[in-house]
C-alpha cells in the first residue's frame, strides 16, 4: 500500500505560512534467480559440463516514508524568517534461501550447499534549515542561514547459516546435514553536518 498527503495555508493575517507533505509506502515482493557456470574439461577431453548451479529465492518487505515541511513568518516588509524540514526513511527486511550445487564432472557426484540469510537495513536522512532575510537599513540587507543534516544507515543484525550434506567414510549421503558456517554481522554508520552562513 501507499499514500500521500499535502496540507498548507497561511495564518495570522498571512504572516505565517505553513505547508506539510508526507508520503508512505509498504511493499512486499519475492523473486527467484537461477544461475549456472560451466566447466570445460572432463578427463582432459575438453567437454563442457555443468560445474555449479545456484538457485536463490528472495522475500523482501520495503517500508518507505518521508515528510517535508516548510514554515515562514513575515514580521514586516523586508523582515522574514523561514524554516524547512526534510525527513526520508527506508527499512528493508529480506530473507534469502539459496541452494548451490557443485559438480566435479563425474557421473553421480555433486555437493549441495544450502545458504540462508536474513537481513534488516534502515536508512534515514534528515535535514533542517533556518534562514532569515532582514532589511536593516535602506542600503543594508542581512541574510543568514543555518543548516543541520544527519544521515544514518543501520544494519543491526545480518545472519547467515550455511549447511552442507554429510557423507560417511564410504561416500554415502547421511540423513543429517553438517554445518559449514554461521555468520553474524552488525554495521552502522552516522554522518552529521552543521553549517552556517
Amino acid at each position: 500500500g501507499s499514500g500521500s498527503v499535502i496540507v498548507g495555508d497561511r495564518y495570522l493575517d498571512n504572516k505565517l505560512g505553513l505547508i506539510v507533505a508526507g508520503t508512505y509506502q509498504n511493499t512486499f515482493n519475492g523473486s527467484e534467480e537461477l544461475t549456472y557456470t560451466l566447466g570445460s574439461s572432463i578427463n582432459d577431453y575438453g567437454i563442457p559440463y555443468l560445474e555449479t548451479q545456484q538457485d536463490r529465492h528472495y522475500s523482501t518487505q520495503k517500508t518507505r516514508g518521508g515528510v517535508s515541511a516548510k514554515a515562514d513568518y513575515i514580521f514586516d516588509v523586508g523582515q522574514e524568517v523561514n524554516c524547512s524540514l526534510l525527513y526520508v526513511g527506508q527499512q528493508i527486511d529480506e530473507t534469502r534461501h539459496s541452494l548451490q550445487i557443485n559438480v566435479d564432472g563425474t557421473r553421480g557426484s555433486a555437493d549441495l550447499n544450502y545458504l540462508d540469510r536474513s537481513a534488516m537495513r534502515t536508512q534515514n536522512i534528515m535535514n533542517l534549515q533556518l534562514e532569515g532575510d532582514h532589511h536593516v537599513l535602506p542600503q543594508l540587507e542581512l541574510k543568514w542561514a543555518g543548516n543541520y543534516s544527519d544521515a544514518v544507515q543501520d544494519r543491526p543484525d545480518e545472519a547467515e547459516i550455511s549447511i552442507l550434506p554429510n557423507y560417511d567414510v564410504n561416500g554415502q549421503l547421511q540423513p543429517f546435514q553438517g554445518l559449514q558456517h554461521i555468520r553474524r554481522v552488525w554495521r552502522k554508520n552516522d554522518d552529521k553536518q552543521l553549517m552556517g552562513k
